[in-house]
């Protein structure tokens, strides 16, 4: 029997478990996992959710090499989606609390510990932390500490600045994730703002304001950076639930900030073609012409095409 009973705990103290989806990238896969095991609260599951199921027996290799106890590397039969992994992952498991990590992100080692006592002393069925964003090309940092959660956390989901910017800061009882289903596999992007806007009909959200996530920002493949995807799944979620003014407005802030991030990041790895992008972007409306938020990106771009970019373009190949 679950220690959680309608939002109550009884005297033991609840279990937890990560879930930890991974596509393809080894090298941050073990950094992920190293964090994990230097965690001063132990996790009494983990599930490694090997997207790509050929990775599998690899990953096991990993995981022996890391050390980390309690864990299982799970897969399905077919190449596995976001949200498709991460709810075999949870649903594999039998802990109270779920917490999720992307592979390409760590943990400062105290998280799961903090965490959980933030549930057990809240009450809140959703719990989120401040994220540390770290730039791999340019060894740069910047902390974004959490906000505390406003009254109508559902309103709040559709505002600037109140949804968790990666579902490696949030934690969830796992009878709340059931109630729901999890995350919608049908999504093209947006699957954990989906998750929790749906689960701030009923449940209680908490923050923990301090940074206890490494949130790796870089330019590989990430759907987060892919504004195809992020336009089809704005679909998806208005003719989920209507074309209201609020969702509108979310939609376009995101769509905007996937393009800035993927022109940035390509300007930085010295990728000429992100300008001729930029100007694709603008002629097929996805921002404006003449707009300070386009001559930022434009800005921004040059500067870290020249900062960056360039040398790195010159450089000499070995």
């Amino acid at each position: 029997m679950s220690l959680w009973q309608n939002g109550w705990m009884r005297i033991l103290m609840p279990t937890a478990c990560v879930v930890v989806p991974t596509f393809r990238r080894p090298v941050l896969l073990e950094r992920c996992l190293r964090s994990l095991h230097e965690q001063t609260q132990q996790a009494d599951e983990i599930k490694i959710v090997a997207s790509d199921p050929a990775e599998k027996d690899s990953i096991k290799k990993m995981v022996s090499r890391v050390g980390l106890p309690e864990v299982e590397v799970i897969s399905g039969a077919h190449l596995l989606l976001g949200g498709e992994a991460r709810n075999l992952g949870w649903r594999s498991g039998r802990s109270d609390i779920v917490m999720f990590v992307d592979d390409d992100d760590y943990w400062d080692n105290g998280k799961i510990a903090k965490h959980v006592r933030k549930h057990v002393e809240s009450g809140a069925q959703v719990v989120y932390s401040g994220v540390t964003y770290t730039f791999s090309s340019t060894e740069q940092n910047f902390v974004r500490l959490a906000k505390q959660p406003a009254l109508d956390m559902k309103t709040a989901l559709l505002q600037d600045g109140y949804c968790p910017p990666t579902t490696s800061c949030v934690s969830v009882v796992r009878y709340a994730l059931e109630s729901v289903s999890g995350f919608d596999e049908v999504l093209k992007s947006y699957q954990d703002w989906d998750l929790w806007y749906r689960l701030a009909d009923s449940y209680k959200f908490a923050s923990i304001p301090e940074p206890l996530i490494y949130f790796v920002q870089h330019s590989g493949e990430r759907v987060s950076m892919q504004s195809d995807n992020r336009i089809q799944a704005g679909n998806q979620l208005l003719a989920k639930y209507g074309r209201t003014q609020e969702l509108l407005d979310f939609l376009g802030r995101e769509l905007i900030r996937t393009i800035e991030r993927a022109l940035v990041f390509s300007a930085k790895d010295g990728d000429m073609t992100s300008f001729g992008t930029l100007r694709s972007e603008v002629r097929a409306q996805n921002l404006k012409a003449l707009h300070w938020r386009t001559s930022w990106i434009l800005l921004k771009m040059i500067v870290y095409f020249s900062r960056y970019g360039l040398p790195r373009a010159l450089k000499p190949s070995r």
